[in-house]
């Protein structure tokens, strides 16, 4: 196929797909085997009906009785009901709290199911899935673990169709789950509240009061190295004699905040929690250092709940570092051209040569020195440099490599556009006649002359392979590799002696046609395809006999040809009688005429299909298309672009139903 691009650098065309081929994965490539895309050829059956469940309401605990409600629903919106419903519920382990856990490790677990069943959906489509919350017995209740319950459900309508569904109900020994959102680091004066937020084991959210304790702590005063091993289990050495012989390594674990000794509380605070998580403290100039947070609160069963969080108070001005280390980096906030990034560097040790590299189109190394102290770094931007740069440090200091690695990044926001649906309905009659428009405008909200492509499909078909247009990466990005290699003294490698003599075999035997033995006395795949057995059911499955009689729906489907009608019975015969004198004469209406029934016919899986709209002088676009008169959802994916290439995507659902 010849095609070519127009002043968009775009360009469209359409082919058929061979019929002798097998079904898979086909690939649409360019001549040059650059640029490819792939798609998915299948034989199915388009979904009619979904699944889903409702959220679970209310709080629940171990061994609690469990009902979880659920629905089939049809795409065109009614429900379904009637269907035969399989489930199971399988439960997995979780640990939320990290604090708990000493050594950095969880007790094992392996998912288990713990009950199955089937049921059935009622007149509104809604099932119900009922199980006890057993919990893993082998699991401390100390260490506070929460069970995922994961129920799985198989539908299967009147007709034979199969549709699954999900959902995940979650509980522990405790109702209540507490969580501080807090940063690792932050600057002076900016720790003045903290994001709390209180939640049932659904994720709802629970009105809880909660204490915070603020406490300073008294770090660790030796400057340590990281182990290459885990931490023992047994130690054959005092603490006092491994420090002395090894000065600069961990003995136990006392480069772990949590284990630093507690020098002072600072703050004392009590207050409840709202849906926003913002919890305001009623103090924010805290001094340099590290600190602990502790969060409490209890549930309804009056259980105490807890959550521990570490951070670090530090000043962007300040000289030395707020505790021992061999090196912190305060990473760079995203800039755009024109600004100026900055980012700081420092460490407790003496005496660091500081290789610092600087990758954009070239590699520049520059040499500092750092003598026990924090310094700024500032890197402008330019247009030149969008989609970032990277900026490496590197040492070395009492035999250990130390290495941050930094990424200056300034986005791509000149190629970015805005879209908005100036009209759009999402729902709408089969068969409706349609007219939509939206307007594309640039970031700034600028106007711009834009090409877009427009398509709509039916929205059931992404149960089978969920389907989403992307915006080609065209634009360069920095991703960090200046890396030194420090690491590689000593490799290994195998070596493998290949040959690459190419002997062809032309020797090739044409046994396709009787890899299939339907043991019908020798017959081949071949001779039964084309048998006038075979000839003649296919023909059958094609017929379509409408009669008279109980109104019904009739959906009839074949290899060739799709139907679906509403046949309404004749008008009954009336009868009447009429008195005079002793005769009787029966009258008898006409029957009127039959109303002509509309047929729906446009079953396209694809609304339209439109590669090349352009914006009008006000960066508006409108068109026009007919609705298939399918009883359904679609899905509409817009991808907008300039011939500078600046993008926008974006998709909405709308759905067809009889009034």
């Amino acid at each position: 196929m010849v095609v070519s691009a127009n002043e968009y650098g775009s360009f469209s065309g359409k082919f058929t797909l061979p019929q002798d081929k097998l079904n898979g994965q086909f690939t649409l490539q360019s001549k040059d085997q650059m640029t490819f895309q792939t798609f998915r050829v299948e034989e199915y059956k388009r979904p009619k009906f979904y699944v889903e469940f409702e959220k679970l309401k209310g709080t629940y605990k171990i061994n609690d009785d469990i009902h979880l409600s659920g629905f089939a629903k049809a795409y065109a919106g009614n429900n379904v009901d009637g269907a035969q419903v399989k489930y199971r519920v399988v439960r997995e382990a979780r640990f939320p709290y990290p604090w708990l856990f000493w050594r950095g490790w969880w007790p094992r677990t392996e998912p288990q199911e713990i009950t199955h069943g089937e049921t059935q959906t009622n007149a509104e489509g809604k099932f119900e899935i009922p199980f006890k919350a057993l919990p893993d017995l082998k699991l401390d209740s100390k260490n506070e673990p929460v069970f995922d319950y994961k129920i799985y459900a198989d539908i299967t309508d009147i007709n034979g169709e199969v549709r699954s569904g999900q959902e995940m109900v979650s509980v522990g020994y405790k109702s209540l789950m507490l969580n501080a959102n807090i940063p690792e680091r932050l600057p002076s004066g900016e720790l003045n509240s903290l994001n709390i937020t209180t939640q049932n084991l659904a994720g709802a959210f629970e009105k809880a009061n909660v204490k915070v304790i603020i406490t300073r702590l008294k770090p660790e005063n030796r400057l340590l190295r990281n182990r290459y091993w885990e931490r023992p289990d047994l130690f054959v050495m005092t603490k006092e004699a491994y420090v002395k012989n090894f000065p600069n390594d961990i003995y136990d674990n006392e480069n772990e905040p949590r284990t630093w000794e507690k020098a002072l509380t600072v703050l004392e605070q009590t207050g409840t929690t709202d849906s926003t998580g913002k919890f305001k403290l009623n103090k924010s100039n805290f001094n340099l250092g590290y600190y602990s947070i502790e969060i409490t609160t209890k549930d309804k069963d009056g259980n105490e709940v807890k959550d521990i969080k570490y951070v670090e108070i530090y000043a962007h001005n300040q000289k030395v570092p707020t505790y021992p280390q061999y090196l912190f980096t305060q990473k760079p906030n995203s800039v755009e051209p024109g600004q100026t990034a900055k980012i700081e560097i420092g460490s407790s040790a003496d005496n660091l040569f500081v290789i610092q590299s600087i990758k954009k189109k070239g590699l520049t190394y520059q040499f500092i020195k750092l003598n026990k102290q924090v310094k700024d770094f500032n890197f402008s931007a330019t247009e030149a440099d969008r989609g970032g740069y990277g900026v490496n440090y590197m040492f070395v200091k009492n035999n250990r490599v130390f290495e941050s690695n930094n990424i200056i990044s300034v986005p791509w926001s000149n190629k970015d556009l805005k879209l908005e649906y100036t009209t759009f309905r999402e729902k709408t009659l089969p068969g409706a006649e349609e007219k939509w428009t939206v307007k594309i405008s640039g970031n700034k909200n600028e106007k711009v002359a834009a090409e877009m492509l427009a398509g709509m499909y039916d929205a059931s078909l992404d149960q089978f392979y969920p389907h989403r247009w992307n915006k080609p990466a065209l634009w360069y990005h920095f991703y960090n590799s200046i890396q030194l290699n420090t690491n590689r003294n000593f490799i290994s490698a195998n070596a493998l002696n290949q040959n690459e003599l190419k002997v062809e075999n032309k020797r090739y035997r044409k046994i396709y046609d009787q890899i299939f033995d339907f043991g019908r006395f020798g017959r081949t795949f071949a001779d039964i395809l084309n048998s006038p057995d075979l000839m003649r059911s296919i023909e059958e499955e094609e017929a379509v006999i409408v009669g008279y009689g109980k109104a019904k729906r009739v959906a009839m489907a074949a290899p060739n040809a799709k139907m679906e009608a509403d046949v309404a019975a004749p008008a009954p015969m009336l009868e009447t009688g009429v008195a005079a004198g002793n005769e009787k004469k029966e009258v008898q209406e006409p029957t009127p005429e039959p109303k002509e029934i509309q047929i729906r016919k446009n079953f396209n899986e694809t609304a339209f299909f439109f590669p090349d709209l352009k914006t009008d002088k006000d960066g508006n676009i409108s068109f026009s298309f007919t609705m298939p008169e399918a009883l359904t959802r679609w899905k509409f994916q817009a991808l907008a672009h300039t011939k500078e290439l600046a993008m926008v995507y974006s998709s909405k659902e709308i759905v067809t139903q009889k009034n």
